[in-house]
């Protein structure tokens, strides 16, 4: 028995039909994604999460300074890159970024101890906060039960356009940094 919905749905993939007469369909909007048959799950896991970096709570302000002072990208670009950064999306890098009173276009290496004491706790408060309410759902986004997340209702900035700054009253501006949607207020992030 299906899904009517996800079995005509434009991003659905892959079905898989299974025994018992249920399906599993893997939607996949922006095709990030894949499906990997492999014979040892550990061993696949293990050799995936070799190539992650440190959650934003298992690093060290001076380490990921040490980290930061390695790159000339914008300081979103590298947070949003895995193997420097685990765990860190383009939702949560910028209501850290904005948290934490950092400009998302500013270099990595230009970034201070300081600043990165705060965008390190920043990054932390958002991710908890999206861990607290299920995730974002401001797109195509479901748990495993179908349900949406409430981070959505709760943005800092993120999809915020011409919305006042929550600190300053400014209106946030969408930019692209790195190829990536990018909200800011250039009066409080700099």
């Amino acid at each position: 028995m299906g899904d009517p919905f996800y079995e005509t749905a434009v991003h659905t993939r892959v079905v898989l039909s299974l025994k018992g007469g249920g399906k599993i369909y893997y939607w996949d909007t922006r095709m990030f994604g894949y499906i990997k048959v492999v014979e040892d799950i550990y061993s696949q896991h293990e050799q995936l999460k070799q190539k992650l970096g440190p959650e934003p709570w298992d690093i060290s302000d001076i380490e990921l300074l040490r980290k930061l002072q390695k790159t000339g990208r914008s300081v979103k670009e590298a947070i949003l890159d895995q193997s420097m950064l685990a765990g860190v999306g383009n939702i949560y890098a910028n209501d850290g970024l904005w948290l934490a009173g950092i400009d998302p276009r500013r270099k990595a290496n230009s970034l201070k101890l300081s600043e990165i004491k705060k965008l390190r706790v920043s990054l932390c408060q958002v991710l908890e906060r999206g861990l607290s309410t299920g995730g974002a759902s401001d797109n195509t986004y479901r748990d495993f039960y179908g349900g949406k997340g409430g981070y959505q209702n709760e943005f800092l900035v993120y999809g915020r356009t011409g919305e006042p700054c929550n600190k300053c009253g400014r209106a946030l501006e969408r930019i692209v940094v790195g190829g990536r949607g990018t909200w800011v207020c250039n009066k409080c992030q700099k």
